[in-house]
């Protein structure tokens, strides 16, 4: 069993099938001798992650092998960038809704642009991770509704993005909503922006993830840019 975001063994986490539950050693490692054969529902679990059930066929005289990779459970909405050793500074972006009309940015020269919104982790020498959050409005005690994009940009230009293993993991409190590999974008990993997805979000904390997985360009401001759907951008800073 991996930590997600880490790649890191999850020592203690326990995984619970056929009436079993042991515990996994320092690697990560369990195992479960002489269970009958059959198609079963295993589920692992540890504290302060999401569990994961993954289904597990068992056959006579065979050793199966399950794999689990949970994700880090954490308040809110919230979004967590991690990648490889290199390039060595990728940084995660957000725009929403912003009071009054137009578009907030949160990102690293504005990471609390909005009450409801921050850069919470930031990192600028490899692997992360960096973190956004969407959080109820502390004015209204209700989410924010509305469109919020996010993506990521290659502040470090050289390695392209093809080499940087990102990975975009996506929880709302103790439920996994999804994750964007960089590998399954589409378009040419040189252009210096990955726009990973759109997040859309009612009053009540909803979310509805719409995938967009494509390259594209900043208009020469890469950290100056508010992308807008389809892959365009709109200059907002000189």
């Amino acid at each position: 069993m991996l930590n997600l975001q880490t790649g890191a063994a999850l020592a203690g986490a326990t995984v619970s099938v056929a009436g079993l539950s042991p515990t996994a050693d320092a690697a990560g490692a369990c195992r479960l001798p002489n269970i009958p054969p059959g198609t079963y529902q295993a589920t692992a679990s540890v504290a302060g992650f999401i569990s994961q059930t993954v289904t597990v066929a068992i056959t006579s005289g065979a050793t199966t092998q399950a794999s689990f990779a949970l994700v880090q459970s954490f308040p809110d909405i919230t979004i967590t960038l991690v990648w490889g050793a290199q390039p060595q500074d990728l940084d995660l972006h957000l725009s929403g809704p912003a009071p009054g009309g137009g578009r907030f940015h949160a990102f690293f020269l504005d990471p609390t642009p909005v009450p409801y919104a921050a850069l919470t982790l930031q990192d600028d020498n490899q692997l992360g991770p960096e973190q956004m959050v969407i959080r109820r409005d502390p004015a209204t005690g209700q989410f924010v509704a509305g469109d919020y994009h996010l993506w990521v940009h290659n502040f470090s230009g050289t390695p392209e993005f093809n080499v940087s293993q990102a990975r975009v993991i996506i929880n709302n409190n103790a439920q996994l909503l999804g994750v964007f590999d960089v590998n399954n974008a589409n378009g040419d990993p040189a252009l210096e922006l990955w726009y990973v997805v759109n997040l859309e979000v009612d009053a009540v904390g909803n979310v509805t993830l719409v995938p967009v997985q494509q390259f594209t360009n900043g208009s020469g401001q890469g950290s100056f840019t508010i992308l807008a759907p389809p892959y365009g951008s709109k200059p907002v800073r000189p």
